[in-house]
């Protein structure tokens, strides 16, 4: 249901069913409770080196979400931290089961919505992912 709009009533119903505000619903969930105000993004991307295939994607996300902030995308992102990952995470399915598994373990390297997304460089590109403002 994802970009449908929701009805005043069927907002009120969700809520009063689960007893949870909205915005705990939309938030991202980590470490066993939800966190406000952020939302996790994955955004892949080609190009000659991290920091050009990075600048290029801000720019579209900012280009598609707006410049105002909180869009919970890498455009609320200034820099990265480039992420080793382990011998046994071979293919592009492995790449980002590993970072989902970063994002949803809370890792510090990628958990502050504030802080720097993170980067794992992949056959032909670049992953950039973490936990954004929203």
């Amino acid at each position: 249901m994802v970009g449908q709009p929701i009805q005043a009533l069927s907002f009120f119903k969700i809520v009063l069913d689960i007893s949870v505000p909205m915005y705990y619903i939309i938030s991202t969930f980590n470490k066993g409770e939800f966190q406000m105000g952020a939302n996790e993004f994955m955004v892949y991307g080609e190009g000659a080196n991290a920091k050009t295939v990075f600048n290029r994607l801000v720019k579209e996300a900012e280009w598609e979400c707006g410049h105002g902030g909180y869009t919970g995308t890498i455009a609320e992102k200034d820099c990265f931290v480039m992420i080793s990952i382990p011998d046994n995470v071979n293919t592009k399915e492995d790449i980002f089961d590993y970072a989902n598994k970063l994002i949803r373990e809370d890792n510090e390297m990628v958990s502050d919505k504030w802080g720097p997304a993170g980067c794992i460089k992949t056959d032909k590109g670049y992953l950039f992912f973490g936990i954004a403002s929203s």
